[in-house]
């Protein structure tokens, strides 16, 4: 259920972010067109403009195409004033930090290795001098910074604030976001990788509905989805919705050896199952899935083996989360966009589905370059929980 508005600032809020979202998608709209599509009175948008344009949101410019009369204003986002950063935590070794404009836009990037620290705190003081370094190079001062979104692996607790990843035993157990927003004083919003790339992939979809459905499946070092349920994330409770690594693969249920999904479905899993399957020794890293992605499109014969076991393996789980959330678009991201082609119409004949839900009518997208829509997601989710009430009282 829906929380409810309580007073005239949520309200006044809420409309302003619409105002902003719909910018991004339409740059040079006019108020009219504005109150139109958002369904506002004329007057309330015409108001709200002038408090974004004030609080360097959005900018207006006249139109080029006036053919008489009064010459219509245009509205755009404003890239020069509000920012967001994305820090990327997921790989190992290293971590990502950026910082966007409003519409997503990287005004700068860096890449931070970390190899050789085994201190958590000692990573976040890094973090916060990469930061600050980016805000002075670029001449952005800090107060125009709206928040700081932060790319997890692994599970995260989202009423504990903790990470749950024995892959990246540094942040295993930890409580993220506090020691984040404790080090850098703004506010930090943290949410795993699949999650992200939903939101992210989600501003790339022209949808047939005003709610968006779609599902984010992301293959790499782990497996893992985010699911856009009629326009909103799916979060669960906890945060835990979606999280789909545990699940029974279905190849072997015995109790004590029971496959889990992500042990099918995820690069190490993959090219171990190769190696085994002829003694080879591909190492379990993308220069491997690489080589083993050209050995399938070469024709092999024992990499063909492991990967129509992999696409069925992969159409139960698709056809379970079609039938559980019935989305418009399905992406596949991470290793699976190397095979996209190759596997598009063997996944699709896989599938089982009720025989209301027509296969052809399912659209499947390649998930996109990674890092681009990693930071977008980081910055979509800033925004999503950022308020205008706190700008002014």
């Amino acid at each position: 259920m829906n929380r409810q508005i309580k007073n005239t600032a949520e309200i006044r809020d809420l409309n302003k972010k619409a105002i902003v979202e719909f910018l991004k998608k339409n740059p040079n709209v006019t108020k009219k067109d504005l109150s139109f599509n958002l369904g506002q009175s004329f007057a309330t948008t015409s108001n709200l403009c002038n408090q974004l344009i004030d609080e360097g949101f959005i900018k207006k410019e006249s139109s080029q195409n006036s053919s008489g009369g009064r010459i219509p204003e245009l509205f755009r986002i404003n890239e020069t004033e509000k920012f967001t950063c994305g820090l990327n935590l997921t790989q190992k070794g290293f971590f990502e930090i950026a910082v966007l404009n409003l519409n997503n836009k990287n005004v700068s990037k860096r890449k931070v290795l970390t190899s050789d620290i085994e201190n958590l705190d000692i990573i976040i003081q890094k973090i916060k001098s990469e930061l600050s370094d980016i805000l002075n190079v670029s001449g952005i001062c800090e107060n125009n910074l709206l928040g700081v979104g932060v790319a997890v692996p692994g599970i995260y607790d989202l009423n504990e604030d903790v990470i749950f990843s024995e892959n990246f035993p540094l942040y295993n157990k930890k409580h993220i976001c506090k020691m984040i927003n404790d080090a850098l004083n703004i506010p930090v919003y943290v949410e795993n990788d699949s999650n992200l790339l939903a939101l992210a992939a989600a501003q790339n979809v022209k949808s047939e509905n005003d709610n968006l459905n779609l599902i984010f499946l992301f293959m790499l070092e782990g497996l893992g989805a985010g699911i856009i349920t009629e326009g909103r994330l799916l979060k669960g409770y906890n945060g835990f919705a979606a999280e789909i690594s545990e699940f029974p693969s279905g190849l072997n249920c015995s109790k004590d050896t029971m496959y889990h999904l992500e042990k099918e479905l995820s690069l190490p899993g993959i090219i171990e199952k190769y190696n085994n399957l002829i003694e080879d020794n591909l190492p379990l890293t993308m220069y491997g899935w690489n080589e083993f992605a050209g050995k399938i499109i070469q024709g092999d014969i024992h990499a063909k083996a492991v990967i129509d076991e992999t696409i069925l393996i992969l159409s139960r789980l698709l056809s379970m989360l079609i039938n559980l959330f019935d989305p418009e678009v399905i992406f596949l991201g991470g290793i699976l966009e190397t095979i996209f082609e190759y596997i598009l119409d063997d996944l699709k004949v896989k599938l089982k589905l009720p025989a209301y839900r027509e296969k052809n009518k399912l659209r499947f997208e390649k998930g996109g370059f990674y890092e681009n829509l990693i930071f977008k997601g980081c910055s979509e989710l800033v925004f999503k929980k950022f308020s205008y009430i706190t700008e002014k009282v």
